[in-house]
């Protein structure tokens, strides 16, 4: 799942809701109906209101929900990259986060989206 999906699921539901829908659906892909039931998993799971929400800007899309654990791997990658805008080294950074050079390098290169889904 992209950055820009999440992204619009964040700003459709809040971080709340994204969280919610990535403890219980990450790794998997959630059809948004155009049209909310209320007896609808996503209406179960977020409640009427925010499922709501979401079929309003995400209805008839199927949405890649990923995983927590990729989440947490871009927050440590965009603590990676704060860090060494302050001047930590590539070295220091591969020791404190037990990475190699090559990793820290390969996380520097990668062009960085904000992060969202947090909260």
């Amino acid at each position: 799942m992209s950055n820009r999906t999440l992204s619009a699921i964040n700003d459709a539901i809040g971080p709340n809701g994204a969280q919610t829908l990535i403890r219980e659906c990450g790794g998997t892909r959630v059809f948004v109906p155009r049209r909310m039931h209320p007896r609808h998993r996503l209406a179960h799971l977020l409640g009427l209101q925010v499922a709501t929400r979401l079929v309003d800007r995400l209805g008839g899309v199927t949405l890649a929900i990923p995983r927590k654990s990729t989440l947490q791997r871009n927050k440590r990658d965009a603590e990676i990259i704060r860090l060494y805008d302050e001047g930590l080294s590539v070295k220091e950074l591969a020791r404190r986060f037990e990475l190699t050079d090559r990793r820290i390098y390969a996380i520097l290169s990668t062009p960085q989206e904000p992060e969202v889904g947090h909260g």
